[in-house]
């Protein structure tokens, strides 16, 4: 038996290509890398070294690794689009094929309830007509309540699916996405959310609060008898002080700006520091754009669609040692 393992991150291996790894297509065999372009509910392209194509045996365990995910694929072509492997035809049920897109193929049914479900909340808050709303996956942070439960929370196959559901579903009642996980009405975009983006200074109130003012990024203590005793002297309360670089603003900049539908400009980013975004940021962005994970148009630099998928990973490409 070979070594073959999915792989899932690419915190992990930085080398793989981003759109694959997003749609858990891209595993790792004896060291090489090799990837399912998943054509239609019963193709896909195998993309790998020679050698592999050429071993009968580690083809055949690398194909039913990805048939664990994806066992309506039935059909394995090469980069010739020539068949390499072919197994029986399987049914599908309860699945509209024609709406799915190919990073939803490997869902089983019950990953298709929970999407369904979720649908139909999303719906219920649509109709009522708020003018904004915001739709962030639910994150467990160890040491809270939540973390000493046992949550059926859906696997990130499924989240993915529901993120794209979002957009969708919005779409239909007039609500435009102007961030990554913000909806608005026309004209009713959250000013908040935007100056967080846009890196504006903001002061937190309450345990906790956060906020950033100037150069500084800092909380308030989220004890209460500290926060009653000291509220009349705000610096007592101020925790976890942080006083940006240069650098850090720079970043900021670029990271935060990336989360909005209308990215960052390069105009905004020389008026804040002074000399040119090509200047800090040109191999990033050229890299970044040659992976179709960036468009850059018009004076402006915004993620693509394929580029939301792995926005995590478009971002931390702007953070430099």
């Amino acid at each position: 038996m070979s070594d073959i393992k999915r792989i899932e991150s690419l915190e992990e291996y930085p080398c793989a290509d981003p759109q694959y790894v997003s749609r858990h297509t891209a595993f790792l065999v004896d060291q090489a890398i090799v990837y399912f372009e998943i054509l239609n509910p019963e193709q896909a392209i195998i993309h790998c070294d020679k050698k592999i194509l050429e071993n009968s045996a580690l083809l055949e365990e690398v194909i039913q690794e990805f048939r664990f995910y994806s066992y309506h694929i039935t059909q394995f072509l090469n980069e010739q689009h020539q068949l390499v492997k072919k197994f029986p035809s399987v049914e599908l049920t309860l699945v509209e094929i024609n709406d799915l897109q190919p990073s939803q193929f490997y869902v089983n049914q019950e990953k298709i309830l929970q999407c369904s479900g979720w649908i139909e909340n999303l719906q219920t808050v649509a109709a009522l007509g708020p003018e904004h709303i915001s739709a962030y996956s639910l994150i467990i942070e160890e040491g809270t309540p939540f973390s000493r439960k046992k949550l059926d929370l859906p696997d990130e196959d499924t989240e993915y699916r529901m993120y794209e559901d979002v957009a969708a579903v919005l779409k239909e009642y007039d609500y435009h996405q102007y961030e990554i996980s913000n909806y608005a009405k026309a004209g009713y975009e959250c000013r908040h959310n935007e100056g967080y983006w846009q890196r504006k200074d903001y002061l937190g109130l309450g345990l906790g609060a956060a906020s950033l003012l100037g150069k500084e990024r800092f909380s308030n203590t989220s004890d209460m008898q500290e926060y009653l005793k000291n509220s009349s002297a705000p610096e007592k309360i101020r925790k976890n002080r942080e006083l940006l670089t240069r650098e850090d603003e720079m970043a900021e900049f670029m990271f935060l700006g990336l989360r909005m539908n209308e990215g960052v400009t390069r105009e905004a980013f020389e008026r804040a520091f002074g000399i040119s975004i090509d200047a800090i940021y040109k191999d990033t962005i050229d890299s970044l754009k040659k992976q179709e994970l960036l468009v850059v148009k018009a004076g402006h630099i915004y993620l693509s669609e394929r580029g939301k998928d792995v926005a995590n990973y478009v971002m931390a490409q702007f953070l430099k040692d």
